[in-house]
């Protein structure tokens, strides 16, 4: 008889706990489909903002833009991508007047056929010896 009163009481606790593991189980798919997505497009706008920002600030990256010079720009917006955690995207950046047309070069074009391509673009007005005013556009895409 006691026997039958202690096997009764695991069998409480078994179906005790299996109705908490239950309980959790909804409460958690309900949880996580509550969560709001950020979209792709806002992250990758959001790290473009603050790369253009940053070459904004950086007076030798400000003067490499005056200058036309794109081999340390490339390479500081490609560290940027990595530390940013966007190293799966390619990119492109354009320098031009603030009236032309900044466009993505023909070749480049032609890899971005089938992709999502972002962009933004900043104002670099000059600096302390030259006053050329430039537009710098960020080009993003997936690999």
């Amino acid at each position: 008889m006691v026997m039958m009163k202690n096997n009764r009481a695991w069998l409480r606790i078994v179906e005790v706990v299996i109705a908490i593991i239950l309980l959790l189980g909804v409460v958690l798919t309900m949880y996580t489909q509550r969560i709001e997505k950020v979209p792709v497009s806002e992250l990758v706008s959001n790290v473009q903002i603050k790369i253009l920002d940053e070459i904004a600030l950086n007076d030798t990256l400000r003067g490499n833009v005056l200058n036309n010079q794109f081999d340390e720009l490339n390479s500081f917006v490609r560290q940027r991508l990595v530390d940013n955690g966007a190293n799966r995207f390619d990119f492109s950046i354009n320098v031009c007047n603030i009236n032309g047309v900044c466009g993505l070069a023909q070749e480049l074009v032609q890899n971005t056929i089938d992709k999502e391509v972002f962009i933004e673009e900043k104002i670099i007005s000059g600096n302390l010896e030259i006053y050329t005013p430039k537009k710098v556009r960020l080009f993003l895409w997936e690999r």
